[in-house]
């Protein structure tokens, strides 16, 4: 279920129709990040990321199941890679998380009688963000981590104009008019319970 939450007569909001939101932007998102055995007989997984720089760095962590994390680096290095070593923790699946500007990559790691796996299939959120025409903001999002996710705008002052929470469909299309704020510099933000996307606003 949808929540909605404005502040009437500061902004109005029009949503467009729910649209599908074409493989290509799973892709894209997914194809600077890899994550594989280092040599199949080892439990080392070798973590890469491409096209990192200042303006989009990654935040990795690796998860158990219950949620406890075990590995958190940040990096915005151009290449970044690391060796995780797996041998030392106890069998179970493990969840290794890349969050970038504008999305998460999430890839499931697998340890089981001192041999390790790694799903071949990345679950992707990415999100694309652009103004369609003058103070008309097209926020779109292709959710397949199956998290429900609340998107927020916020002033400087850290109010809340507008807020969707609880949105659990996998492709998501808004358009937003801002013609009623006044000139200056908000927050539009997308979370879940593992990530927040944040980009700043200018009017």
């Amino acid at each position: 279920m949808k929540n909605l939450r404005t502040k009437i007569g500061v902004f109005t909001v029009a949503l467009a129709a729910l649209v599908l939101i074409g493989n290509s932007t799973v892709s894209a998102q997914a194809k600077n990040v890899d994550v594989s055995l280092y040599k199949n007989t080892t439990t080392i997984a070798q973590i890469k990321v491409n096209g990192l720089s200042e303006t989009n760095p990654a935040q990795i962590t690796i998860k158990n199941a219950d949620g406890i994390t075990f590995f958190s680096d940040k990096s915005s290095s151009d290449k970044y890679v690391k060796m995780i070593e797996f041998g030392s923790i106890k069998d179970g699946v493990y969840v290794v998380d890349i969050i970038q500007t504008r999305g998460i990559v999430r890839i499931v790691v697998k340890k089981e009688n001192e041999a390790l796996t790694i799903q071949d299939e990345a679950f992707v959120f990415s999100n694309y963000m652009a103004f369609a025409e003058e103070r008309k903001l097209l926020v779109k999002f292709n959710n397949q981590i199956k998290e429900p996710v609340t998107l927020r705008i916020i002033d400087e002052k850290g109010n809340v104009l507008h807020e969707e929470s609880d949105i659990t469909t996998e492709s998501y299309t808004g358009l937003f008019n801002l013609s009623k704020l006044n000139s200056g510099s908000y927050n539009m933000s997308l979370s879940g319970k593992a990530f927040t996307n944040t980009q700043k606003i200018q009017l």
